[in-house]
């Protein structure tokens, strides 16, 4: 294992069960559609919505980004929506993935590695 892989948020993923992937080399889109996702839903929601408490954020956070990812077309993909890109690329995709809750890295973070929180606060 890398030494840059052993900590951070590789770590991290790793200590939750799943895996981490850098982006390939020559995979030019890829950074720009993540940060043309983020700058969508920076506009669509962050820019609009105001938060009273963590539980009205994440309902709200929630229901956007299953919006997004479900019901909004990408006039740049064809007027698709994420969902039908990524069942397109593979028909047997469990559609539950659409609905996934977005997570709370923070809370993450403190569940997998008190110490560091800990440290921080």
């Amino acid at each position: 294992m890398e030494d840059n892989q052993q900590y951070g948020l590789p770590s991290v993923v790793r200590t939750s069960g799943s895996g981490h992937h850098d982006i390939p080399p020559k995979a030019h889109t890829r950074p720009s559609d993540v940060e043309a996702i983020q700058r969508l839903q920076e506009a669509e929601f962050f820019d609009r919505e105001s938060f009273r408490c963590p539980a009205g954020f994440r309902a709200r956070v929630t229901t956007y980004r299953r919006y997004f990812n479900i019901a909004r077309a990408n006039r740049n993909k064809e007027w698709k929506t994420p969902l039908q890109i990524r069942r397109e690329r593979n028909p047997t995709l469990d559609l539950a993935i659409a609905s996934w809750r977005p997570l709370d890295l923070g809370a993450e973070l403190r569940q997998h590695f008190p110490s560091y929180h800990a440290q921080t606060a």
